[in-house]
């Protein structure tokens, strides 16, 4: 949201103590956000945190999900430096090939002027 933690915890008391005159908690989550300038999304994500951080809602530990983050990135830097290498692998055998067709031409053209 972009604000302080006083007023994620306002926003996230105000929501849930208005579920009551709601339907659903969707619609108590839907009708909040648009009176302080926040999206909803923003305050949902919030309610959803702090349900993990009180433990109300299961979830992976963030010290279990950062080493997987940096695995991710790891491994998407390694694809990228083996798609360099094999582009290198294919000029540099691109480059042998026509330097060995010059070769054999050049080699060709000689054994002719010798015979």
């Amino acid at each position: 949201m972009g604000h302080d933690a006083q007023y994620h915890e306002r926003s996230e008391l105000k929501v849930l103590g208005n579920e009551g005159q709601h339907r659903s908690h969707w619609r108590s989550i839907t009708s909040y956000p648009a009176k302080v300038g926040c999206s909803v999304s923003a305050l949902n994500d919030e309610l959803e945190n702090s349900e993990f951080d009180d433990g109300e809602r299961p979830r992976i530990p963030s010290e279990t999900i950062e080493p997987m983050h940096a695995l991710g990135r790891e491994q998407w830097a390694l694809r990228r430096s083996n798609e360099v290498l094999r582009k290198a692998l294919a000029f540099s055998l691109m480059v042998e090939r026509e330097r060995l067709s010059r070769l054999m031409l050049f080699s060709t053209r000689l054994w002719n002027l010798v015979t």
